[in-house]
């Protein structure tokens, strides 16, 4: 692992979506997240693949004005146990995929109302020390291993 999204990674991400009855499109959006890291409520739910030629990303509104490579995966797979250890330390300022995720794991909680932007701003802050205060964790606002760790229980 390089932390760089090539090819390989294109590829892998396009197998899983494939493999879990996404439309194989190599970008790691939120439909693919949410069979990376789903949430209880959603373990038991039924999936439905996305309609055949449909893009995850056009399904869900989303619109790129450019021509580069696929939104970043994460840094490591990650179970629906989670290994909290892999994924990277988030604050303040940091954007990207993982902060998506992050904020529909606050949403899911109910800790989260804003929009799910890939942003870490100050609402996205003010829900992660919300949540670190109900898990008895020291209160910061810096999700590292021990905040996933408790977000991915």
């Amino acid at each position: 692992m390089d932390g760089n999204y090539g090819d390989a990674t294109a590829v892998a991400v396009s197998q899983f979506q494939t493999d879990v009855g996404l439309t194989a499109d190599g970008l790691v959006g939120p439909a693919t997240w949410q069979r990376l890291l789903p949430t209880p409520t959603t373990l038991n739910q039924p999936q439905t693949p996305n309609p055949v030629g449909t893009a995850e990303q056009e399904d869900l509104g989303e619109t790129s004005n450019s021509t580069t490579r696929p939104s970043p995966a994460p840094p490591a797979t990650i179970t629906a146990s989670g290994t909290a250890g892999d994924l990277p330390v988030l604050r303040l300022d940091d954007y990207g995929p993982d902060v998506s995720t992050l904020q529909q794991r606050l949403a899911a909680l109910n800790l989260y109302t804003g929009l799910v932007d890939g942003v870490f701003g100050l609402q996205t802050a003010e829900a992660v020390e919300q949540f670190q205060r109900q898990a008895g964790l020291g209160v910061d606002g810096v999700v590292g291993p021990a905040t996933w760790a408790e977000l991915l229980k």
